[in-house]
């Protein structure tokens, strides 16, 4: 899938490249021939820019039609337009930029993996002799340290068997090795204690598939949940309680297409804003 949306980001930068040379290559043969310096012809890929030209092309005194001078050729361009056409051509360049920004932000964000995110809600439950002795922060530590198993080697390798993602995570039919698809799984799985309570965690599991995402975060719930049951040596007795089973996301959290077209609004942005100068400098002078 990659691969194909890197075709179409390669066949969508080749388009633009051709574009810049079908609208670029004629405006500089017509600038050269006018007198005016070729690099002028830069203006005309840039929307605002290219209405300007024409106009500046049509009703402006061309250097090629003036008159020659004593010795028999025409009057040399002088250091002031020269100045004023470098400052044209490094405004136009940069304002140039500015599409180009917005149109290759926009395109990569499409070539990139589409991520979702699946989340499982699960309660520690202590014994009553717990909530008498400990005080809410106790409790709370012992929370995130209970929760923290779910990370661990043996909840990831049971949950890694159970959903037999070696077979699932492989690649052209050959399995991986258990200890790789537990690196992958620990990855993948972000535990976290919700605020303003002392027993509730939220077990997030970040996967390309929505349904392997909503798989993964409620197995991993339910060994965890297991364990829990098993865990005969702890002093504080304490069971998990599933509160909410993970869901498939309907909607990728990322990547995030209006933040990365914002971005892009604002790199394509900076560059009017330096580029614009040197153009209204550059024609003024």
């Amino acid at each position: 899938m990659t691969g194909v949306l890197l075709v179409g980001l390669a066949k969508i930068i080749l388009a633009i490249i051709a574009g810049i040379l079908l609208t670029v290559l004629p405006f500089w043969v017509i600038c050269k021939r006018m007198g005016f310096h070729p690099a002028l012809s830069i203006l005309s890929i840039i929307p605002l820019a290219s209405i300007f030209l024409r106009f500046y092309l049509a009703f402006t005194k061309w250097p090629a039609q003036q008159e020659p001078n004593s010795a028999g050729t025409t009057s040399e361009i002088s250091d002031k337009p020269k100045r004023r056409l470098l400052f044209i051509i490094i405004g136009s360049f940069l304002l140039a930029c500015a599409p180009l920004v917005i149109v290759t932000g926009t395109a990569y964000t499409f070539t990139l993996p589409k991520t979702y995110e699946s989340q499982a809600l699960v309660q520690t439950i202590f014994s009553e002799e717990a909530y008498k002795n400990y005080d809410k922060t106790t409790l709370e530590s012992l929370t995130h340290t209970y929760s923290e198993k779910v990370t661990g080697k043996p909840i990831l390798y049971q949950t890694a068997d159970r959903l037999n993602l070696v077979e699932v995570w492989g690649r052209n039919g050959n399995p991986i090795s258990k200890e790789v698809a537990c690196k992958i799984l620990k990855s993948s799985v972000t535990v976290y204690r919700h605020r303003n309570s002392i027993d509730l965690i939220t077990i997030s599991v970040r996967r390309t598939n929505p349904n392997e995402a909503a798989r993964i975060a409620n197995t991993l719930a339910q060994v965890y949940q297991e364990a829990a049951v098993r865990d005969t040596t702890q002093a504080n007795p304490y069971s998990i309680a599933i509160v909410e089973k993970a869901e498939s996301a309907m909607r990728p959290v990322s990547p995030n297409l209006i933040m990365n077209v914002l971005v892009s609004l604002v790199a394509a942005g900076f560059f009017v804003l330096v580029g614009t100068p040197f153009l209204i400098i550059g024609l003024k002078r």
